[in-house]
């Protein structure tokens, strides 16, 4: 995490110690108990601890008449930095204390003075059970001696002085950690020790401290990578009387700044969603609350032709595809804030427009960012919209777990998505996959090498125009969550290409015989050396599929295998099929084999 601090921390922290001794002085709230005294809001508690509490003289009595050690209090709301002081004295063995409560009478903060030990101490209690954080020793006090206590709360620390009346107060007050709540409820208490025992209060003043209000604008509200932005806090404003002098900032990619000034920039170099924070703090130590902003800063758009990119449904925010290199070195990145693909899909779609039947082949080299739902496949769809009807080959990228990959379709347009079985494909998967279309049937496959392919699964999607939207999609996953980086992608190997019709390996004549005749030798020779007829299917004529017809070699393997025991022909062999090595689709079949040939 990188920190910026743009004045002394330490400067501040003084600056805040002398104005909260000042401020503290000043009375907000005083009860005298008498006439021509400002009433305090007492909100009585009696859900826990109860009892009887009265004015008698222009004084405040708490007591328990009832049973020992139950205690009575008074409570008023409060927020922010709060200062609690009352004289009071204790008629018998008994301690009173100025209090700071939280959520419950059971979870709070409290000051006491003890007269049966003369121990002045800052404790917490939680669930009922207390536990004293810090204490000093008074000395013996007297009942009906009368005590002046002070417990402030200042930020996230509690300060307790105690002191007899004429002295000074002390130099160096208990202190201790407050880390529950910075509002509540403020006042004092009474615990008696001695059956009929009262506490008697002089007065309670309550200097109250409300925190300020951040806020801010951002400048602009979303943007493309790099995004710099500009943050502006004016508009936050502390309570009445009082001055903002910090602003921390949280920017939600790792970096946090604290100014003193309202202004500031930022530049967001990574695509993602950003929760970007402010807190307030005023000249009196009392730090706001936190207000929220979530930025989308988008993926860079680039040239990406001879296709097209778009983001299909609603993503956290734009996502963009870039290639780069040419050739076997080609390679597309892709970036995506999309969620995944359901009953309507939301993702990133690079894609061309193609009529009638194709193949789209992609290997996945790289993923980054990737959640347990994302995934980058290849697929056909109607159209842009999200609910469009769709097959797909989809690679998904679990944690901690070996990849897999789903045949995928939607028959009904904004219908549900039905899914193959997941599939592991093992032996160090490598990340081709395929879908196909035939007609109106569609049919998905993997490769663990791009040579060997498994089909994955098959349907028929009828009803369908004859040009239809191919390429590569990728979608993140996942809830979106401040913080949460794009899914980046690289797709090597893309391509788009109409399939070889199904035909079989050594049949290069093309009338359906193979094995134990010399006719497909004859005519390999003929069309290669003596000008003869071109094969209806050159793919075919590769018996041995490596890929190369010049010479003799493919000849020689066939005569070989019809006569002398050689090795059979590369599939397909020996039914019909569709031709699955990489030259198969170089070579290519002009003229389709009869298809009588391949029954």
């Amino acid at each position: 995490m990188n920190v910026r601090r743009s004045i002394s921390r330490r400067g501040v922290v003084l600056l805040f110690a002398f104005l909260i001794s000042r401020n503290l002085q000043a009375v907000e709230y005083r009860d005298d108990f008498e006439e021509g005294g400002q009433r305090l809001d007492w909100d009585h508690k009696t859900d826990c601890l109860g009892g009887e509490w009265r004015v008698e003289g222009g004084k405040l009595v708490l007591a328990d008449p009832l049973s020992l050690r139950i205690g009575t209090w008074l409570l008023t709301p409060f927020s922010g930095n709060v200062s609690v002081r009352t004289q009071a004295t204790s008629t018998a063995n008994g301690y009173f204390a100025c209090f700071l409560h939280g959520s419950a009478c059971k979870n709070a903060y409290w000051g006491t003075v003890n007269f049966a030990t003369g121990e002045a101490s800052i404790g917490r209690t939680v669930n009922a059970s207390g536990t004293i954080l810090a204490s000093t020793f008074l000395g013996n006090l007297t009942p009906g001696e009368e005590v002046i206590l002070q417990f402030d709360r200042i930020r996230n620390r509690l300060e307790l002085r105690a002191w007899r009346p004429g002295e000074n107060p002390p130099a160096d007050p208990l202190s201790a950690t407050d880390e529950t709540f910075s509002s509540g409820s403020a006042g004092v208490f009474y615990e008696p020790w001695t059956t009929g025992a009262k506490g008697v209060f002089e007065y309670v003043e309550i200097t109250n401290h409300p925190p300020p209000e951040a806020a801010f604008t951002i400048t602009p509200e979303a943007g493309l990578a790099p995004l710099e932005v500009v943050l502006d806090a004016s508009a936050s404003a502390a309570a009445e009387g009082g001055r903002i002098v910090l602003y921390s900032w949280n920017f939600g990619d790792g970096n946090v700044e604290e100014t003193a000034g309202a202004s500031l920039k930022h530049i967001y170099r990574e695509p993602g969603l950003y929760r970007i924070q402010l807190t307030a703090t005023d000249d009196s130590g009392v730090v706001s609350s936190k207000v929220t902003y979530i930025l989308a800063v988008g993926c860079p758009p680039a040239d990406t032709a001879p296709w097209a990119a778009a983001d299909i449904g609603a993503p956290a925010y734009p996502g963009s595809a870039r290639i780069e290199g040419t050739g076997e070195a080609q390679a597309i990145h892709l970036c995506t804030g999309g969620t995944g693909f359901s009953s309507t899909d939301d993702a990133l779609f690079l894609y061309r427009e193609l009529t009638g039947d194709f193949r789209i082949t992609a290997r996945v080299s790289e993923l980054a960012n990737y959640t347990m739902a994302s995934r980058i496949g290849v697929l056909f769809r109607e159209s842009l919209d999200a609910g469009s009807r769709s097959a797909a080959t989809l690679l998904e990228r679990p944690f901690q777990a070996d990849p897999s990959i789903r045949f995928t379709f939607r028959l009904q347009t904004d219908g549900s998505l039905d899914e193959s079985t997941m599939t592991k494909p093992g032996g160090g998967f490598q990340g081709w996959i395929r879908i196909e279309r035939r007609g109106d049937v569609f049919t998905a496959s993997s490769s663990v090498d791009g040579q060997a392919w498994s089909e994955l699964g098959s349907q028929e999607i009828p009803w369908l125009p004859a040009t239809l939207l191919g390429g590569v999609a990728a979608a993140r996953g996942g809830a979106w969550l401040p913080g949460s980086k794009a899914l980046h992608a690289v797709v090597t190997d893309l391509e788009a290409a109409r399939p070889l019709p199904d035909f079989r390996r050594g049949d290069c004549n093309g009338d359906g015989e193979v094995s134990g005749s010399v006719t497909d030798p004859i005519f390999f020779l003929q069309y290669n050396f003596l000008g003869g007829a071109a094969p209806p299917c050159r793919a075919a004529c590769d018996a041995n599929g490596d890929g190369d017809l010049s010479g003799v070699t493919d000849a020689i393997y066939l005569l070989e295998f019809n006569f002398l025991g050689g090795p059979r022909p590369a599939a397909p062999f020996p039914d019909c099929g569709p031709g699955e090595l990489e030259k198969d689709a170089e070579l290519g079949c002009d003229s389709p084999p009869a298809t009588e040939a391949c029954q």
